[in-house]
């Protein structure tokens, strides 16, 4: 089962977290996984060590520029309720 669960915080403001009590939830996502492999004719690229290696270079590649972009956030894009979880976290470490 995985659903969005309500919750309230320390300060009172109702805020949404993802839930996930089901013990078999990765075998799902596999079983997904390989019926979308089957589904998208993918198993010669998923089977040939060339295609292999050039989806790993594409993927490593991606990671890389996101790891790059998003090493400094710009104000704007700072959440609204950074303080405030900030000043939880350091009222939980007793300070």
């Amino acid at each position: 089962n995985q659903y969005d669960e309500e919750i309230i915080d320390t300060r009172g403001n109702k805020k949404k977290k993802w839930t996930c009590k089901d013990p078999d939830h990765y075998r799902d996502c596999e079983n997904y996984l390989a019926g979308l492999v089957i589904a998208l004719d993918l198993q010669s690229q998923l089977f040939d060590e060339m295609n292999v290696a050039n989806l790993e270079k594409e993927i490593n590649e991606s990671a890389k520029e996101k790891t790059e972009d998003n090493t400094v956030l710009r104000p704007e894009e700072i959440p609204d309720n950074f303080m405030g979880k900030f000043n939880d976290e350091m009222g939980k470490q007793g300070w």
